[in-house]
């Protein structure tokens, strides 16, 4: 089985499935989780992949670090995120306080259950 991304009539990306470890129909999206070999874990929404366990850490390092460098951050609003991986990210520095805030209650539920990328943040 392959998953397809299409970009457009000319251009898609596709994966091999090797087994999809979850599908459901939340009130927000079609989530789709499967393993690849070569990409780990991936999450998709509404057939749009969102990330991967083995090249997460690229972008969620890549969002929330050189916010981060200045040290002077005390508060933290992560609006979406539901895969944790920005969370994970933001309580490696010393902040008051942080508030992540998903549509879609069962993107992070799916997240933390099989991408397992929020470590337990």
């Amino acid at each position: 089985m392959e998953f397809s991304e299409e970009y457009s009539p000319t251009a898609k990306f596709t994966l091999k499935v090797d087994e999809i470890l979850f599908r459901k129909k939340s009130k927000h999206h079609w989530i789709t989780i499967f393993e690849n070999r070569d990409f780990g874990r991936v999450l998709a929404l509404n057939n749009e992949i969102q990330t991967t366990t083995r090249d997460e850490y690229y972008y969620h390092e890549a969002i929330v670090h050189p916010v981060m460098i200045s040290g002077e951050v005390e508060k933290v609003l992560i609006i979406g995120g539901g895969d944790g991986g920005a969370l994970r990210e933001v309580l490696k520095h010393q902040v008051e306080d942080v508030l992540m805030v998903e549509i879609d209650e069962e993107v992070v539920k799916a997240s933390r259950k099989y991408l397992k990328i929020d470590q337990g943040a």
